[in-house]
């Protein structure tokens, strides 16, 4: 979770590139399959589900707050079996962490905002 660890490159007239999609697609292809009319989706299990990071410099504090909080909640939340999430769900997803984490911040506006989650939705159960 370092300074625009998680910023794509444009290029040009092809698809962006950068860190988030290399965790993303990582191992294996990703297979699709279709059975009945309905698409499958059969992951690979050597690529991430989630990637978190900063899209623009931040201050090092700022930066050190976030990572810090976000991993003691996560670690928190994991052991005590994920707890009560938004609209009565069953467990706290990493995107709600994401949102508490950005208060957190000296710069909520500027710092806090660069902190995004890229990939599936991952809840703490």
């Amino acid at each position: 979770m370092g300074c625009a660890s998680v910023s794509l490159a444009s290029n040009g007239d092809f698809d962006a590139s950068g860190t988030p999609l290399s965790y993303l697609l990582a191992g294996r292809f990703v297979h699709f399959s279709l059975c009945l009319g309905r698409l499958l989706f059969l992951s690979s299990s050597h690529c991430s589900p989630a990637t978190v990071g900063n899209l623009w410099v931040v201050t090092d504090v700022d930066l050190d707050l976030m990572t810090t909080k976000l991993l003691s909640m996560g670690v928190e939340l994991a052991r005590e079996g994920g707890g009560e999430g938004e609209e009565g769900r069953k467990g706290t997803s990493l995107v709600d962490l994401i949102a508490q984490v950005r208060g957190e911040c000296k710069w909520e506006y500027l710092n806090g905002a660069a902190l995004v989650h890229y990939g599936f939705p991952v809840f703490f159960k």
